[in-house]
Protein backbone atom coordinates (compact mmCIF):
# COMPACT_ATOMS: atom_id res chain seq x y z
CA UNK A 1 0.00 0.00 0.00
CA UNK A 2 1.39 3.37 -0.99
CA UNK A 3 0.66 6.64 0.75
CA UNK A 4 0.24 9.87 -1.14
CA UNK A 5 0.61 13.21 0.59
CA UNK A 6 0.05 16.50 -1.19
CA UNK A 7 3.25 18.57 -1.25
CA UNK A 8 1.92 21.75 -2.90
CA UNK A 9 2.54 25.04 -1.19
CA UNK A 10 1.26 28.48 -2.13
CA UNK A 11 4.13 30.01 -0.16
CA UNK A 12 7.40 28.65 -1.60
CA UNK A 13 9.24 29.26 1.68
CA UNK A 14 7.17 26.59 3.38
CA UNK A 15 8.12 23.81 0.93
CA UNK A 16 10.86 22.28 3.09
CA UNK A 17 8.65 22.41 6.18
CA UNK A 18 5.81 20.70 4.30
CA UNK A 19 8.17 18.07 2.88
CA UNK A 20 9.66 17.27 6.29
CA UNK A 21 6.18 17.18 7.81
CA UNK A 22 4.96 14.81 5.08
CA UNK A 23 7.99 12.56 5.60
CA UNK A 24 7.36 12.56 9.36
CA UNK A 25 3.77 11.38 8.71
CA UNK A 26 5.03 8.62 6.44
CA UNK A 27 7.60 7.66 9.09
CA UNK A 28 4.86 7.35 11.73
CA UNK A 29 2.87 5.13 9.34
CA UNK A 30 6.01 3.05 8.73
CA UNK A 31 6.62 2.69 12.48
CA UNK A 32 3.04 1.53 13.03
CA UNK A 33 3.35 -1.03 10.23
CA UNK A 34 6.58 -2.30 11.81
CA UNK A 35 4.84 -2.71 15.17
CA UNK A 36 2.01 -4.68 13.59
CA UNK A 37 4.40 -7.24 12.09
CA UNK A 38 4.74 -10.42 14.13
CA UNK A 39 7.31 -9.95 16.85
CA UNK A 40 9.01 -7.23 14.85
CA UNK A 41 10.88 -9.86 12.80
CA UNK A 42 11.99 -8.82 9.34
CA UNK A 43 12.89 -11.02 6.43
CA UNK A 44 15.60 -9.50 4.23
CA UNK A 45 15.21 -6.31 2.21
CA UNK A 46 13.24 -4.60 4.98
CA UNK A 47 14.52 -1.68 7.02
CA UNK A 48 15.67 -2.49 10.54
CA UNK A 49 16.03 0.41 13.00
CA UNK A 50 19.34 -0.01 14.83
CA UNK A 51 19.52 1.91 18.10
CA UNK A 52 23.15 2.74 18.72
CA UNK A 53 23.08 2.39 22.48
CA UNK A 54 26.45 2.47 24.17
CA UNK A 55 25.02 0.32 26.98
CA UNK A 56 23.71 -2.56 24.87
CA UNK A 57 25.16 -2.93 21.36
CA UNK A 58 22.99 -5.99 20.68
CA UNK A 59 19.69 -4.17 21.11
CA UNK A 60 17.50 -3.90 18.03
CA UNK A 61 13.97 -2.62 18.35
CA UNK A 62 11.11 -1.33 16.29
CA UNK A 63 9.11 0.06 19.18
CA UNK A 64 8.60 3.79 18.74
CA UNK A 65 8.67 4.41 22.47
CA UNK A 66 12.26 3.19 22.84
CA UNK A 67 13.76 4.72 19.71
CA UNK A 68 16.02 7.74 20.12
CA UNK A 69 16.17 9.40 16.69
CA UNK A 70 19.45 11.07 17.63
CA UNK A 71 21.12 7.72 18.24
CA UNK A 72 19.64 5.57 15.47
CA UNK A 73 20.50 4.32 12.00
CA UNK A 74 18.56 2.13 9.60
CA UNK A 75 19.91 -1.14 8.24
CA UNK A 76 18.71 -2.75 5.02
CA UNK A 77 20.08 -6.21 4.30
CA UNK A 78 19.75 -8.06 1.00
CA UNK A 79 16.83 -10.46 0.76
CA UNK A 80 19.03 -13.45 -0.03
CA UNK A 81 22.24 -14.55 1.68
CA UNK A 82 25.04 -12.71 3.37
CA UNK A 83 25.82 -9.20 2.10
CA UNK A 84 28.84 -8.83 -0.17
CA UNK A 85 29.40 -5.12 0.51
CA UNK A 86 28.34 -2.43 2.96
CA UNK A 87 26.95 0.85 1.61
CA UNK A 88 27.10 3.80 4.02
CA UNK A 89 24.40 6.30 3.00
CA UNK A 90 23.70 9.86 4.14
CA UNK A 91 20.84 11.71 2.42
CA UNK A 92 20.25 15.35 1.59
CA UNK A 93 18.88 18.16 3.73
CA UNK A 94 15.35 17.41 4.91
CA UNK A 95 15.21 14.07 3.10
CA UNK A 96 18.15 12.81 5.13
CA UNK A 97 16.10 12.97 8.30
CA UNK A 98 14.03 10.02 7.00
CA UNK A 99 16.34 8.06 4.67
CA UNK A 100 14.35 4.82 5.04
CA UNK A 101 11.32 6.69 3.66
CA UNK A 102 12.73 9.24 1.19
CA UNK A 103 15.34 6.96 -0.40
CA UNK A 104 13.60 3.62 0.15
CA UNK A 105 13.12 2.58 -3.47
CA UNK A 106 16.61 3.65 -4.59
CA UNK A 107 18.40 1.96 -1.69
CA UNK A 108 16.36 -1.25 -1.96
CA UNK A 109 17.26 -1.53 -5.65
CA UNK A 110 20.94 -0.96 -4.88
CA UNK A 111 20.79 -3.50 -2.05
CA UNK A 112 19.23 -6.11 -4.32
CA UNK A 113 21.43 -5.52 -7.39
CA UNK A 114 24.70 -5.25 -5.44
CA UNK A 115 23.91 -7.72 -2.64
CA UNK A 116 24.61 -4.82 -0.29
CA UNK A 117 23.86 -4.14 3.34
CA UNK A 118 22.83 -0.48 3.46
CA UNK A 119 23.38 1.61 6.57
CA UNK A 120 21.30 4.79 6.22
CA UNK A 121 22.13 7.54 8.69
CA UNK A 122 19.37 10.02 9.60
CA UNK A 123 20.22 13.50 10.85
CA UNK A 124 18.46 16.78 11.55
CA UNK A 125 19.56 19.67 9.35
CA UNK A 126 21.69 22.35 10.93
CA UNK A 127 24.04 25.12 9.88
CA UNK A 128 27.17 23.69 11.53
CA UNK A 129 28.13 21.17 8.87
CA UNK A 130 31.34 20.19 10.63
CA UNK A 131 29.34 19.19 13.73
CA UNK A 132 26.79 17.33 11.57
CA UNK A 133 29.67 15.48 9.89
CA UNK A 134 31.03 14.45 13.30
CA UNK A 135 27.59 13.22 14.42
CA UNK A 136 26.87 11.27 11.22
CA UNK A 137 30.42 9.90 11.20
CA UNK A 138 30.05 8.66 14.77
CA UNK A 139 26.74 6.99 13.89
CA UNK A 140 28.44 5.23 10.96
CA UNK A 141 31.27 4.07 13.21
CA UNK A 142 28.87 2.66 15.82
CA UNK A 143 26.71 0.99 13.15
CA UNK A 144 29.74 -0.71 11.60
CA UNK A 145 30.82 -1.99 15.02
CA UNK A 146 27.29 -3.32 15.61
CA UNK A 147 27.20 -5.05 12.22
CA UNK A 148 30.61 -6.66 12.77
CA UNK A 149 30.12 -7.64 16.43
CA UNK A 150 26.43 -8.56 16.50
CA UNK A 151 25.47 -9.38 12.91
CA UNK A 152 28.80 -11.11 12.12
CA UNK A 153 29.77 -8.95 9.14
CA UNK A 154 33.40 -9.38 8.16
CA UNK A 155 35.57 -6.37 8.95
CA UNK A 156 37.12 -6.98 5.51
CA UNK A 157 33.79 -6.57 3.69
CA UNK A 158 34.17 -3.78 1.10
CA UNK A 159 32.65 -0.49 2.25
CA UNK A 160 31.31 2.20 -0.05
CA UNK A 161 29.99 5.66 0.80
CA UNK A 162 27.06 7.19 -1.04
CA UNK A 163 25.59 10.58 -0.30
CA UNK A 164 23.00 12.88 -1.77
CA UNK A 165 23.50 16.64 -1.70
CA UNK A 166 24.32 17.75 1.87
CA UNK A 167 24.85 14.09 2.81
CA UNK A 168 27.71 13.86 0.30
CA UNK A 169 29.23 17.03 1.76
CA UNK A 170 28.97 15.63 5.28
CA UNK A 171 30.69 12.41 4.21
CA UNK A 172 33.45 14.41 2.52
CA UNK A 173 34.02 16.40 5.71
CA UNK A 174 33.98 13.17 7.75
CA UNK A 175 36.61 11.60 5.52
CA UNK A 176 38.87 14.63 5.30
CA UNK A 177 38.56 16.48 8.59
CA UNK A 178 37.47 14.12 11.36
CA UNK A 179 38.67 10.86 12.85
CA UNK A 180 35.14 9.43 12.90
CA UNK A 181 33.58 6.56 10.94
CA UNK A 182 35.95 4.91 8.50
CA UNK A 183 39.16 6.21 7.03
CA UNK A 184 39.52 6.72 3.30
CA UNK A 185 41.94 3.77 3.25
CA UNK A 186 39.21 1.44 4.56
CA UNK A 187 36.79 2.37 1.79
CA UNK A 188 36.46 0.50 -1.48
CA UNK A 189 34.76 3.51 -3.06
CA UNK A 190 32.97 6.82 -2.57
Amino acid sequence: KRSTIKLHSENNGDGMIELTSALAKLDRQWQLSQQSKRGGNTIGNEWIPLPLNDNDPSSTTTATTTRDPNNLVYLLEPSVGTPSITLLFVGGAGLGQFPHIAYNELLKRISTKCNAAVIAVPYEVGLDHFELAKVTGEKIRKALIHCEDIRSYSSNMPKFMLGHSLGAKLQTITLSATNDAVSAEELAGV
